[in-house]
C-alpha cells in the first residue's frame, strides 16, 4: 500500500522532473532549438509517456513505468535519427537498422520480469527480440514510414507493420506463458500483452508524423510558454509535503531534504 510519506515522495519527485524539463524548454535557443538536445528529450518524454500510459492501464504500473521509459527511448532516438538526417540531407529514408528491434524485444522482456517474474519475462523477452528483428529485416520499422505533418497520418504498410507486430509479441508471450514451467499465465495473457502492443502501435504510427511536425515546428515563445508551465507544475508538486504538514493534516509525515 502507498503510504502518505511515500506518495509525497513521488509528488516531489515528479516535481523536481518537472523543473528540469521546464528549464530546457525555456533555455531552447542555448540548446540549439531542433538541432539541439531539446528536440530529443522532448521525443523521449512523450513517446515514453504514451507508452507507459497505455501499458500501465493494461500491465499494471511496473511494466509501463519500464516499458514507457524503455521504448520511449527506442523511438525517440529512431525517430530523431532520421529528422536529423532528412534535414541535413533533404533526403530519405534512412538506411535501417534492426538493432533497434532487437533492443525493443529486450525491454519488453525486462519490463515482464520486472512485473511477472524473471523466468517469464526473459523467455519473452528472448522470443520478441528474435521475432521484432525478423520483421525489421523484412523492412517494418516504426521508421520506414517516417513523415512529419500537421494532421494524422496512416497507410497500408503502417497498418499491416502495427498488427504484425502485434501478433509477433502476442505470439511470444502466448509461448513464453506456455514454456514457463510454473504456469502462471496462460496462452491468452501473452495474446492480450500482444494485443495491447498492436494497438499502441496504431495509436503511435497515427499520430507520430503530428508529434514530430510539432517537435520540429514548435515557435520559440510556444516553448517558454511550456517552459513556464511545466516549471509552475513542478513547484506546486515539491510544495505539497510542506503543505501538508503545515495544516497538521498528516503530522507524523517527515518533510524531505
Amino acid at each position: 500500500m502507498l503510504t502518505t510519506s511515500r506518495f509525497l515522495a513521488y509528488l516531489g519527485f515528479f516535481g523536481t522532473v518537472l523543473d528540469v524539463m521546464g528549464g530546457l524548454y525555456m533555455a531552447y535557443d542555448i540548446l540549439g532549438g531542433r538541432n539541439g538536445p531539446l528536440s530529443l528529450i522532448t521525443r523521449i518524454a512523450t513517446y515514453g509517456t504514451i507508452f507507459g500510459v497505455c501499458y500501465g492501464l493494461t500491465l499494471g504500473p511496473l511494466f509501463g513505468i519500464a516499458s514507457g521509459l524503455g521504448l520511449g527511448v527506442i523511438l525517440a532516438l529512431e525517430f530523431h535519427r532520421i529528422s536529423r538526417f532528412q534535414r541535413l540531407t533533404q533526403s530519405s529514408p534512412l538506411r535501417q537498422t534492426p538493432w533497434f528491434a532487437v533492443a525493443r524485444g529486450l525491454v519488453f522482456g525486462a519490463a515482464a520480469s520486472l512485473a511477472f517474474g524473471l523466468q517469464f519475462g526473459a523467455l519473452f523477452g528472448l522470443l520478441c527480440a528474435l521475432g521484432l528483428y525478423a520483421m525489421s529485416r523484412m523492412g517494418m520499422n516504426p521508421t520506414n514510414d517516417y513523415v512529419a505533418r500537421a494532421r494524422l497520418h496512416i497507410n497500408r504498410h503502417k497498418v499491416v507493420a502495427s498488427v504484425t507486430r502485434g501478433l509477433v509479441i502476442g505470439l511470444s508471450g502466448g509461448l513464453a506463458a506456455w514454456t514457463e514451467t510454473t504456469k502462471n499465465y496462460s496462452f491468452g495473457f501473452g495474446l492480450l500483452v500482444g494485443g495491447t502492443a498492436g494497438l499502441v502501435s496504431v495509436l503511435l504510427t497515427t499520430t507520430s508524423p503530428v508529434i514530430e511536425w510539432w517537435i520540429d515546428n514548435m515557435p520559440e515563445r510556444q516553448m517558454l510558454t511550456i517552459g513556464l508551465g511545466m516549471i509552475s507544475g513542478g513547484f506546486i508538486l515539491q510544495s505539497v509535503q510542506y503543505l501538508v504538514v503545515i495544516l497538521g493534516r498528516h503530522p507524523g509525515v517527515q518533510l524531505l531534504p
